[in-house]
């Protein structure tokens, strides 16, 4: 990859004539062609006994293609081609570049897709060149007289229709024919015949006629102006806008399979280390549970299996772990989820007490809808404010009031930062963990700078920085930059192929018309800003006729006065060949290709968004049909995003795992996958948020259920000294534990699972010698639910059977 890309650097330094006789670049060139050959001779002796598989086999056309480029980069062709075998070698070598193309997966996948759309065009270059060639000689009849310039010849009238078909111009070349070259020149005409070239001459008395009068001078030119606007009309309509736009669209659709192509490879990839680390995960999971249950066993302490212990996570990861394991607990345990924002508070009436009232005060201003609402209005006035600074009338009358306007500007900017600190809470920095809070910190940090003169300029750009606050309020803007940073990717490799495409046409370009256009072709870094121009259809066509006629014929009057003397030369059709292949593929496909490449983004990050306000949809749903407080919702959401580990949208069996590890439950396999059953609605073997928010809430209010039943059951035997409860006949991880156990006391709520040292909880909640007496209610007998309190009414649960989250249900 080095040797390709220094060969291919190599050739653009020699194109300057500093360079183009060093003795260390010809050295250096030497000795990469010499890694060629080895890297060539390798690949053939790899072949063993059968070495013409290198030019046969399966990467036969690379293989062959890296051999010839060998052959022609010999040194020996210097001498056997003469004067002129400078050139040719360098634009030999030049093609080592292709190289660098295969090396680059990603850049040879759009190569590919490129050369593919170029393959499915043929019949649409085909109807495009009858069009062509049909009005070049409809106009070449019509306005050879009177346009001889555009129309003088059918070659001619072609290169001058494929001119207007990208439209660059072409308004002028219709008023020449519209009004006539004596009254519309265009730049084009004089009527001198002996300074005007044969080409350039507008001849009126054989264009109207010796003897003509006004009378039949007046029809004459209506009729001209009725048929130059039927002519250039129906011409642009079929040529720029069909004809073009289908030849660009067949590029756009053969790229877009190709990006298809490559994002599906890259998310196989993706797929594949994700699956790898859900395996390590899941080994990892299962030598904790057999190591916590031989500990158990052993009548040992067990271990703890807390994930922030370890000590390769960040104080952030371990941060997050706990209040994930937090959640899952407390869910679990049915204690209320709002507690754990606001927990480890301490005494109000001390100083960390204090300023966590203060956070949790911050928190619901920033939170308010009205908060946001009102500094999307204030941005919007700091925009107004920066534009109207620019007016030193405005200064003038409104000076004293602009700077009190800026003033608290500032000071609500500056309130906003600092309430979204103290928002954090006890962790402060974790504002800065947001590329958009780092943003708005860096925003009002510079405007408290005072600067004068260009450090003034740069104060007042800052402050202007200020509206792009606005992508943070309004979602659409969001799809928007999120598109673009979606397409970064794919937008670097197409802007590395034009780059290439710029490289390559330059170094041509410098070779052939550098004598004869100093001005746009001297040097390389010339001849590549010319061709950027020429990109975006600015002018190309008077560079192409100053190398088609030579600069002492047209266009270079300019370039002289500014000390660029040149050596005519008139390349004819060669400047035309040079000229349109790099307009259709500079110009036309490779620019295409980026609007192609940000419309998709642009719909990929649309359909994101849409998918993620129909998960936020789902999930108040949910949390309007079961009666649940937003911040226990929040809380689910949040361990939800914890438990993703991948990042991927949904959680798997080895995720789930991990976080029932981190608080100590370690259910079998067929359990888990039990649990994970109910709520994946579509069977993928994974949750998403939707169906994670849905199993909590069901498995809190059987829990809910359960307390309730139990606390009914206690109140009915409170007359007796002992309350004796049996054992349910099922020992599942899900079953409930209609008991008390020594974790458990009145006002406490009950895991509604059952966890390994349960049976120790029973000894110790019986009393020796006393009977266990209990009335059983009416049902089935072995039914699994026999002994358990049975609640009064089920929730609806959208349709879904909840009696395998828990038997009692």
């Amino acid at each position: 990859m080095l040797c390709i890309s220094w060969a291919s650097l190599s050739v653009g330094l020699q194109t300057y004539p500093v360079l183009g006789e060093s003795v260390i670049l010809n050295d250096m060139d030497y000795a990469v062609l010499a890694v060629f050959i080895l890297e060539a001779a390798i690949k053939i002796l790899a072949e063993g006994l059968y070495p013409w598989r290198f030019f046969t086999g399966k990467e036969m056309r690379w293989n062959c293609f890296d051999f010839a480029i060998i052959v022609m980069s010999l040194p020996i062709w210097g001498s056997a081609l003469g004067g002129s075998s400078i050139a040719i070698l360098r634009m030999l070598r030049l093609m080592r570049i292709m190289k660098l193309v295969k090396r680059i997966p990603q850049l040879y996948m759009i190569v590919m897709g490129l050369i593919g759309g170029l393959k499915s065009i043929g019949y649409i270059m085909l109807l495009l060149f009858l069009v062509f060639y049909l009005y070049a000689i409809s106009g070449m009849y019509a306005w050879q007289s009177n346009d001889s310039f555009h129309f003088r010849s059918v070659p001619i009238a072609m290169v001058t229709l494929f001119r207007m078909s990208t439209l660059e111009n072409w308004s002028a070349i219709m008023n020449i024919n519209y009004f006539g070259c004596d009254r519309f020149d265009g730049g084009y005409y004089s009527n001198d015949p002996v300074a005007a070239a044969s080409f350039q001459y507008c001849n009126v008395t054989s264009l109207y006629g010796a003897n003509v009068t006004s009378s039949s001078l007046a029809s004459q030119r209506a009729l001209n102006q009725g048929m130059a606007s039927l002519y250039f009309i129906t011409f642009i309509l079929i040529s720029a806008f069909v004809m073009l736009s289908l030849f660009i669209g067949a590029i756009t659709m053969s790229m877009t399979q190709s990006m298809e192509q490559m994002k599906k490879a890259q998310e196989e990839v993706e797929a594949r280390v994700r699956a790898e680390k859900a395996r390590k995960r899941a080994l990892e999971a299962e030598q904790r549970a057999r190591e916590a249950a031989k500990k158990r066993a052993q009548g040992e302490k067990e271990a703890s299996q807390d994930p922030s212990k370890n000590g390769k996570l960040t104080a952030a990861e371990r941060r997050e772990r706990q209040k994930m394991r937090e959640v899952l607990m407390q869910t679990w345990d049915d204690c209320d989820l709002t507690d754990i924002l606001t927990q480890q508070q301490g005494d109000t009436k001390s100083l960390k007490g204090a300023y966590l009232k203060v956070a949790s005060l911050a928190t619901k201003i920033v939170e308010h809808p009205k908060f946001s609402l009102f500094v999307t209005g204030v941005i919007c006035l700091a925009g107004l404010m920066v534009g109207l600074q620019t007016s030193p009338e405005v200064i003038d009358v409104l000076g004293a009031v602009l700077n009190g306007l800026d003033s608290a500007i500032l000071a609500v900017f500056t309130a906003e930062v600092i309430l979204k600190i103290l928002a954090e809470g006890l962790e402060p920095w974790e504002y800065f963990r947001t590329a958009w809070n780092v943003f708005d910190f860096i925003i009002v940090v510079g405007s408290f700078t005072k600067g004068t003169g260009g450090m003034l300029t740069m104060l007042r750009l800052l402050r202007l920085l200020r509206v792009l606050k606005l992508v943070r309020a309004f979602p659409q803007l969001q799809v928007i930059v999120s598109a673009l940073i979606k397409g970064v990717g794919s937008i670097g490799y197409i802007g590395l192929i034009l780059l290439l495409c710029f490289y390559v046409f330059g170094i041509v370009g410098n070779m052939l018309f550098a004598n004869n256009d100093p001005f746009h072709f001297q040097y390389l870094h010339f001849a590549m800003l010319t061709l950027f121009q020429l990109a975006t259809m600015d002018g190309w066509s008077d560079v192409l006729y100053i190398n088609y006629y030579g600069c002492d014929l047209y266009g270079y009057d300019g370039y002289r006065a500014l000390g660029y003397d040149c050596e005519p030369e008139a390349f004819g059709f060669l400047a035309v060949l040079y000229f349109c292949c790099f307009i259709i593929l500079g110009g036309m496909v490779l620019i295409t290709l980026f609007i192609g490449v940000v419309t998709t983004s642009m719909e990929e990050a649309t359909q994101e968004m849409a998918a993620e306000k129909e998960l936020i949809r789902r999930v108040e749903a949910l949390r309007e049909q079961h009666n649940i407080d937003s911040k226990v919702v929040s809380s689910y959401m949040q361990v939800f995003r914890m438990l993703d580990l991948d990042g991927s949208g949904s959680v798997e069996e080895a995720e789930l795992r991990t976080g029932l590890a981190a608080i100590g439950k370690y259910p079998t396999y067929e359990e888990l996958k039990e649990m994970m059953d109910v709520v994946d609605e579509d069977g993928s073997g994974q949750i998403d948020i939707v169906e994670f928010v849905e199993f909590m809430i069901h498995v809190r209010e059987k829990s809910n259920q359960q307390h309730a039943a139990r606390l009914a059951a206690e109140a009915e035997e409170a007359p007796a000294d002992v309350a004796s409860f049996v054992m349910a006949p099922s020992r599942s991880w899900s079953s409930p534990r209609p008991w008390l156990s020594s974790r458990s006391t009145p006002g406490s709520n009950v895991m509604p699972y059952r966890s390994d040292n349960d049976s120790q909880d029973d000894a110790q909640a019986r009393t020796p010698g006393i009977p266990i007496e209990i009335e059983a209610p009416s049902l089935d007998e072995g039914s699994e639910t026999a002994l358990l309190p049975q609640p009064t009414s089920a929730r609806p649960r959208s349709g879904r059977v909840t009696s395998k989250i828990l038997p009692s249900g």
